[in-house]
């Protein structure tokens, strides 16, 4: 006996039409940018979002945008799984270790030592003024 087929899903249905046409849209995203640069270069900038007579809230487009996209990541995750990584949370400990230790690493020493190891001029040049 066959199974009886269901009809797609409405969201699956707008992530194929999204999928078929995401490559045009970058495209055309990147063309208006280069004809167009004004509200690219505008979003660029920290503006204020005013929250009351008195006070102004600085918000900038990227970390909006980057929180938007790790909200969405977020969503796809079954709960579940979720539910795994809660009871065994040794990857997601080994993450938060190594996201915090790696920019240590990176992150050059104090300003003091650097000098130390240049010549007089470039030292007088990186200490502040």
């Amino acid at each position: 006996m066959n199974a009886p087929t269901t009809a797609p899903a409405p969201t699956d249905r707008a992530t194929a039409w999204l999928r078929r046409r995401l490559g045009r849209a970058v495209l055309l995203s990147y063309a208006c940018a280069l004809f167009v640069p004004g509200p690219g270069l505008w979003l660029r900038h920290t503006h204020a979002l005013p929250l009351g007579p008195l006070i102004h809230l600085p918000v900038s487009a990227a970390p909006c945008l980057l929180s938007l996209v790790l909200f969405s990541a977020g969503l796809q995750v079954p709960v579940r799984e979720l539910g795994h990584v809660l009871r065994r949370p040794s990857a997601l400990l080994a993450g938060l270790v190594l996201h915090l230790a790696i920019p240590l690493l990176v992150i050059p020493p104090s300003r003091s030592r650097c000098t130390a190891r240049l010549t007089p001029t470039a030292a007088a040049a990186w200490s502040p003024r």
